[in-house]
């Protein structure tokens, strides 16, 4: 085997390594975090229009689910058509903003 054909070879296999797998989710809800009892907090993207992302948040120990939008311009959050509210550094709101926007 010449070493332009060994290098072409190992070329290939080596950048299949450097190619990231996509993430799972298959039924399109995503893992976002847990709360002290130990509850799973799970979203859905739902989709966005201009700055504003929506979601469909659910918590495992709830059965309903809530529909709540970002505003990715303004860091800004409003769930179930409430008003405004700021979306605090480190909080629940800010892990699924910074996944939405």
């Amino acid at each position: 085997m010449k070493l332009s054909s060994f290098v072409a070879i190992a070329a290939v296999i080596g950048g299949s390594f450097l190619i990231p797998n996509p993430a799972e989710a298959r039924n399109g809800w995503v893992y976002v975090t847990s709360d002290r009892n130990g509850a799973a907090n799970y979203m859905r993207y739902l989709g966005r229009s201009g700055s504003i992302a929506t979601i469909l948040s659910k918590w495992s120990d709830i059965p309903e689910e809530q529909i709540i939008k970002y505003n990715c311009s303004t860091w800004m959050k409003q769930v179930e058509r409430g008003p405004w509210k700021p979306i605090y550094p480190g909080s629940n709101a800010d892990t699924k903003a910074r996944k939405v926007c």
